[in-house]
């Protein structure tokens, strides 16, 4: 096993610099009115590359996502939800 002061310092700095920042989004999803619509939309994550989790909430009808815009744009989500029926509308918090 190598550890991290056994690499040479080029690695280290790659190492670092590929930290992941995860951002945190909530949506409205007024059309949501089930479980099985939460379901749906919590699918998403497995669709795209770059989504760490997808929580859906038909009661509250929004859905919190988390994602590295390095690997997967907001755009792309929303297409994505779009794809599944349904629209999703940025909240104000």
């Amino acid at each position: 096993m190598v550890t991290i002061d056994q690499l040479p310092m080029e690695t280290c700095q790659v190492f670092f610099f590929q930290e992941k920042i995860m951002i945190k989004k909530t949506y409205s999803v007024p059309d949501m009115h089930c479980s099985n619509c939460s379901m749906k939309l919590e699918g998403i994550e497995d669709d795209l590359p770059g989504i760490r989790e997808i929580n859906a909430s038909y009661h509250k009808q929004q859905m919190t996502v988390e994602f590295d815009e390095m690997q997967v744009s907001e755009e792309q989500i929303l297409a994505a939800v779009k794809k599944k029926g349904y629209q999703a509308l940025p909240t104000s918090s």
